[in-house]
């Protein structure tokens, strides 16, 4: 087994992790290093295809961490306080050329 984590290089409880999990196999008592490396690069081709959805899937439960910890903005107050500081701008500055004109 520490043949085959020097050559994956990583540890030992990932390489019983992976042989728990099916990914590489013994033989004979070892892990035989070429079928173990090919199966260990197919095991991570398969999960960069499925990491889209775990990534998705990440996203959107932080997204409802965030909903519970009340961190997140609803659209509508984000607008309505976005409308209101513009008007506040817009009249100073309205202000601000009107005295100008005054001169």
């Amino acid at each position: 087994m520490s043949a085959l984590a020097v050559h994956l290089d990583c540890s030992l409880a990932y390489i019983s992790k992976l042989a728990a999990d099916g990914v590489i196999q013994r033989q004979g008592g070892s892990f035989p290093l070429d079928q173990s490396r090919v199966a260990y690069l197919r095991y991570l081709r398969r999960e960069r295809q499925q990491s889209p959805r775990a990534a998705t899937d990440a996203d959107l439960a932080r997204i409802r961490i965030e909903e519970k910890q009340r961190a997140l903005v609803r659209q509508s107050d984000f607008n309505q306080l976005t409308d209101g500081l513009c008007g506040v701008v817009l009249m100073h500055l309205g202000r601000v050329r009107g005295a100008h004109r005054d001169w």
